[in-house]
This record gives structure tokens, sequence and C-alpha cells, in this order.
């Protein structure tokens, strides 16, 4: 299995604001939280790398026996 780069998600709640953006986290709103390495429902982390790039973690985990 090679080594993949992951794209996390951020989530985006009232009480968030732009202090992520130091940490290099982009998003047009406001962001609460970071998700980095997430297979839960309500957001996956995304593949950026290599032939998966733009499969979602569950579905890279699913299509290669490790789920």
């Amino acid at each position: 299995m090679e080594i993949i780069k992951l794209k996390g998600i951020t989530k985006n709640y009232p009480w968030g604001g732009y202090r992520l953006k130091q940490y290099g986290k982009t998003s047009d709103d406001i962001m609460a939280e970071s998700w980095e390495l997430s297979i839960h429902q309500d957001g996956f982390s995304v593949v950026d790398s290599g032939k998966y790039k733009g499969q979602s973690l569950k579905e890279y985990l699913e299509n290669n026996n490790v789920l």
C-alpha cells in the first residue's frame, strides 16, 4: 500500500473564527474545527495524492480491504 496524503475538512459553526488560517487551513467561512483524519458520517477526509486522489478516506479504506 502506498503512502497517501490527506486533506482534512473544516467544520463551520457560529462560534468559529479565522485562527485556523495560521495553520494553513482555508475556507471562505469561519472555522470552528479541523478534522484532519476522519471517516465520520458528518465529514470524510479526502485523499489528496496518488492514484486515489479525490476519494474519501472511507472509500479508500473500503476499496483496499482495510475496513
